[in-house]
């Protein structure tokens, strides 16, 4: 009788190093750092593969340290000092040899603290592969060039110290770098090696960041300051504090211009110097912009692609007419400006200005809620801001109460191009928000921005003889019961027939109500209605009072074409169920899930 054999064949399990790219991917995307580092240990297969993985960003900080409240003075690595112990742990690491193994996969680096920076630029000869570069100067290791120095131990004063040789050979290392930050003491314009530095920034980088450097900002003025003194005298001021900076004089000429005179030999460094081609975004927060002219020069210089400037951090007066100037000179691609919300102060003059930056044509504005109602749009910035309509795509105005709404209203009937309009303040305060009359609508002309996605802004001047109570059941007493309802009607359809013409509407957000939780709290409607409220009674949000209906009878049957709209947005106000079975059946995609993020992917705020 023959003998049968059987073979049973074990399935195959591929190893980790036989895996697909993709597949390796997503696993390597669900595990945290340190579970990265456990694979490492497993085997020398696995180190193999994790290993890379585990190089590629690098965070060169202690993020169990807090920050001083005051500058000192002492040695950088004094071992009763937890930071210096870190640093110390952290240099033996690194002269062990760590970094000339592993150097070749680093990416990213985010330094806190620039004696790491020497550690790179000495034991880091692999790192050439960086893509994205952050460095800073902490507060604990800053060194003044003498612990006796006039002024040492204040920030901004005393001899610059920080040896940026070290950073220029990372710099030159690294010819495929594409974010970049620099930061404090690092940008002194007596470094005389700050020069060199912008000079060698390398021609692959994408984004550059300034970061906290204003010498003069103890002696900046608040703007209720400001306005107090002679325009002329402030700006001598200023000029008088940054002429021992200054290699070259920089001249306004009567017709806007900028006129710059150098010495020779910086006229030859910066025509030998490569541009900054790739270079399409640049970001200053809390940088003198005003006083740092010698490296604005030299950087702008390079700059030919620049297509966005960001700004945030500002609490004082910062002159921005030099800076403007320069964009305009070297940037003819600017097209970009976002102004973040800690930009506290903006006059009319300097709104002016930063609007005249670009010669190519705003086509993405962002500009901040303001600290003062008296400090934002006037005589000069309007004819500035209309200047753009032809180009603009995206405009947030974050509740600019002083803009009239004959400028919104003129804007909107010449900005073809435009695709988000945002007017709404962000936070519900005392200040006003901005407001659209529907007089100005229902008498302007046609609205032509038919490309429009999403419009953010309230709508008021419709008289509402309608509503006589409060949404708690209150009765309502007040000037808003003047008027018919015809005329009320009639004015309401004028502005549902230009909301109309915006065919390719997503998401409609008509704004706060009148009645807002801090003026509750504030006790302001007890103040105008006090007959209605008790002692210790709780004050219930009413409705807007001058704003839509929003209802088929008052002739919302002019927005039937909105066929796009997905977000609608109505604030204290009265909808009836036919108003709701209209909206489904005309607006078929309302509901359905839509998020608009360009202006949060930029940092900005979200209405609330």
């Amino acid at each position: 009788m023959p003998t049968i054999t059987t073979t049973i064949t074990k399935p195959h399990h591929p190893t980790i190093t036989e895996l697909p790219t993709e597949v390796l991917e997503i696993i390597l995307s669900n595990l945290e750092r340190h579970q990265i580092a456990a694979c490492v240990l497993v085997s020398q297969e696995w180190s193999n593969v994790f290993n890379p993985h585990l190089w590629k960003s690098i965070h060169f900080n202690n993020r169990h340290l807090q920050q001083p409240q005051h500058w000192t003075v002492r040695n950088v690595f004094d071992e009763s000092d937890p930071e210096s112990r870190f640093l110390v742990g952290l240099r033996r690491g690194i002269e062990s040899g760590a970094l000339v193994r592993n150097g070749r996969w680093i990416q990213n680096i985010d330094c806190r603290d620039y004696e790491v920076a020497r550690l790179l630029a000495k034991y880091g000869e692999s790192c050439s592969n960086l893509l994205d570069l952050r460095i800073g100067v902490s507060f604990n290791t800053l060194i003044h060039s003498s612990s006796n120095a006039e002024g040492a131990g204040e920030v901004g004063v005393g001899d610059p110290n920080v040896d940026l040789s070290a950073l220029i050979t990372i710099l030159e290392r690294n010819p495929g770098l594409r974010k970049l930050r620099l930061e404090r003491e690092m940008l002194d314009e007596r470094n005389p090696d700050l020069m060199r530095l912008i000079d060698v920034i390398p021609a692959s980088v994408e984004c550059l960041e300034f970061e906290h450097w204003d010498p003069i900002y103890r002696s900046r003025r608040f703007r209720f300051e400001q306005e107090k003194d002679d325009e002329d005298d402030g700006d001598q001021g200023h000029e008088n504090e940054s002429g021992q900076h200054a290699q070259r004089q920089v001249i306004i000429d009567n017709k806007g211009g900028l006129d710059i005179h150098r010495d020779a030999s910086r006229a030859t460094l910066a025509s030998t110097t490569a541009l900054l081609s790739n270079l399409k975004r640049l970001s200053f927060k809390n940088y003198a912009l005003d006083h740092q002219k010698q490296t604005l020069h030299q950087l702008l210089g390079r700059c030919h692609n620049l297509e966005t400037i960001q700004l945030d951090v500002n609490h004082k007066v910062m002159p921005l007419k030099v800076f403007s100037s320069l964009l305009q000179q070297h940037c003819p691609k600017l097209q970009h400006l976002f102004i973040m919300h800690d930009w506290h102060y903006f006059s009319d003059e300097e709104m002016r200005d930063i609007l005249d930056a670009s010669t190519a044509g705003w086509r993405s504005l962002g500009l901040p809620q303001q600290q003062y109602e008296s400090h934002e749009f006037g005589s000069l910035s309007i004819p500035a801001l209309l200047r753009h309509a032809g180009t603009l795509e995206n405009l947030r105005l974050d509740g600019s109460c002083l803009l009239p709404s004959s400028t919104v209203q003129q804007l909107l009937t010449s900005a073809p191009n435009l695709k988000r309009f945002d007017a709404i303040r962000r936070d519900r305060s005392l200040e006003t928000d901005f407001e659209l009359n529907a007089g100005d609508i229902v008498t302007g002309e046609p609205w032509i921005c038919t490309e429009l996605q999403s419009f953010k802004a309230r709508i008021v001047g419709v008289t509402r003889p309608d509503v006589t109570k409060r949404a708690n059941g209150r009765p309502l007493e007040g000037r808003l019961h003047q008027g018919t309802v015809e005329e009320s009607h009639r004015i309401q359809r004028g502005v549902y027939e230009q909301l109309g013409r915006l065919i390719g509407l997503k998401q409609l957000i008509l704004g706060h109500d009148d009645v807002d939780y801090t003026r509750a709290c504030r006790h302001y409607e007890k103040l105008a209605e006090g007959k209605y409220y008790n002692e210790g009674d709780v004050i219930q949000k009413g409705y807007q009072y001058e704003c839509l209906e929003m209802t088929v009878e008052s002739g919302m049957g002019a927005m039937a074409g909105l066929k796009e709209l997905r977000i609608l947005e109505l604030e204290a106000m009265e909808v009836g169920k036919m108003d709701q079975e209209w909206a489904k059946m005309n607006w078929p995609k309302l509901g359905s899930r839509y998020k608009d993020t360009f202006w949060t992917d930029l940092g900005y705020r979200e209405y609330s």
